[in-house]
């Protein structure tokens, strides 16, 4: 790392350099390390549930033309609010999917930047 990119790297950058070396990933091979992120990330049921959901909406609104303007974001609010309620984990993954279909198909004026809200920055100082 050079001075100059050092003096340029934001709070969150700090942090994490700082987590991986207590932790030691700065000595993990990236390669490693991916693969040990996609073991964690991507539970292999649940993006099978998912995928079962996405080709029988499929079938159901864009085979058949009933591909209306649908609101991703409420519908997924309303189907979190049930699975608070309910405990029924299908709702998950029917928020999983909602929340892609309105990552794919945003709606005008969305946009990403990627923050750091700061809440869960002090849970990680010394």
């Amino acid at each position: 790392m050079t001075d100059s990119y050092m003096r340029t790297a934001t709070v969150t950058e700090w942090i994490r350099r700082g987590l991986e070396r207590k932790l030691g990933l700065h000595l993990v091979d990236d390669d490693e390390l991916r693969a040990t992120v996609q073991q964690r990330v991507g539970n292999p049921h649940f993006m099978w549930l998912r995928a079962n959901r996405v080709k029988l909406g499929y079938l159901r609104y864009e085979m058949y033309g009933r591909n209306a303007a649908y609101d991703a974001v409420g519908s997924s609010i309303e189907r979190l609010k049930e699975y608070q309620r309910t405990g029924n984990r299908e709702l998950l993954v029917d928020v999983a999917n909602l929340v892609e279909v309105e990552w794919d198909n945003g709606q005008p004026g969305t946009y990403f930047e990627s923050n750091d809200d700061g809440e869960h920055v002090a849970e990680c100082l010394p």
